[in-house]
């Protein structure tokens, strides 16, 4: 049960920072052909790459960047050759699309750019990568010291999901990959019921406290994968990935039951919480993330005039 009154907010999931001696690289057998990363490392040095891309030591070091990483983080070559990635980064890193990471990384400036990262091993010697290659693409910026301008950051400073703007970016990377796999994809669109009235009558320190604990129901009920976001206020957004249609009607009313379980207390009576889905499917209801993104939204609608604590679909 949560109280209104005294429930305290809590704080972001401990995750691993990329750093050489802690990032994870998945294992890669020996082949004798060229790699992927082997083929791609030509290109990385490419002074027309508009993605920011960098050889790294196995301790984290740059030792080679192009010009569009220098562009993307206002380092020098040389003023990179002297730094670490785990010197640059700041804060937790967190799974996107296409076994990529996105991570927040502090610029020449000062200010933050998040990216996101894919990291691939290089010139394996007796089974371990002697080096790695980075490829870093831009997500969006934010000012020197501006902790509330979380519209350019890569997650909501209150909830530690990801924000808006990683939707917008991530949700387009994710339809190709689901198209390239021929896979299913859902756009699920989440509305508290009733939590203005909450925000009135308690306070906006009430208001969130129910946000964080919708936040991390979501984020602990939905599959390892599968991309959680605050979208606006009181509404959230999932992404999720191979999941047949015909089963998503009761993987939301999973998490349906998981925020009703949720009890929020005030006025000394414990009420549960309620929440509003909406879902729009690749494909069937629309093939882009604006579309997708609509519809969902609209079939949330559908469900709060029905009442709310429901499942529409598109």
């Amino acid at each position: 049960m949560i109280d209104l009154d005294f429930a305290s907010r809590t704080g972001g999931r401990a995750l691993r920072v990329l750093d050489g001696s802690h990032a994870s690289i998945p294992p890669r057998p020996e082949v004798g052909e060229p790699s992927l990363a082997d083929m791609r490392l030509a290109r990385a040095l490419d002074a027309g790459a508009t993605a920011g891309m960098a050889i790294v030591d196995v301790g984290g070091r740059f030792t080679t960047v192009n010009p569009a990483l220098s562009e993307i983080l206002g380092f020098t070559a040389a003023q990179l050759s002297e730094k670490t990635f785990g010197e640059l980064a700041v804060g937790p890193e967190r799974s996107i699309a296409g076994g990529r990471v996105e991570q927040r990384l502090r610029r020449a400036d000062g200010s933050l750019v998040c990216v996101a990262l894919t990291i691939s091993p290089l010139a394996r010697q007796g089974g371990e990568p002697v080096a790695h290659l980075a490829y870093v693409e831009e997500v969006g910026r934010r000012a020197p010291f501006d902790e509330r301008a979380d519209a350019l950051d890569c997650r909501d400073a209150l909830t530690g999901l990801g924000n808006r703007r990683s939707l917008d970016a991530e949700l387009p990377q994710r339809i190709v990959a689901a198209r390239h796999a021929g896979a299913d994809l859902h756009v699920v669109m989440i509305d508290l019921d009733r939590f203005t009235s909450i925000n009135e009558r308690f306070g906006d320190a009430a208001g969130d406290n129910v946000l964080v604990a919708a936040g991390t129901v979501l984020a602990t009920n939905v599959r390892a994968g599968d991309g959680t976001f605050r979208y606006d206020g009181d509404a959230f957004a999932v992404v999720l990935e191979r999941a047949p249609r015909e089963t998503i009607v009761s993987l939301l009313t999973r998490v349906r039951n998981a925020l009703g379980a949720l009890e929020l207390a005030y006025a000394g009576t414990g009420h549960p919480m309620r929440a509003s889905f909406g879902v729009a499917s690749l494909r069937r209801d629309a093939d882009d993330a604006q579309a997708l993104l609509e519809l969902a939204g609209r079939a949330l609608l559908r469900s709060k005039g029905e009442g709310g604590d429901g499942v529409s679909l598109a």
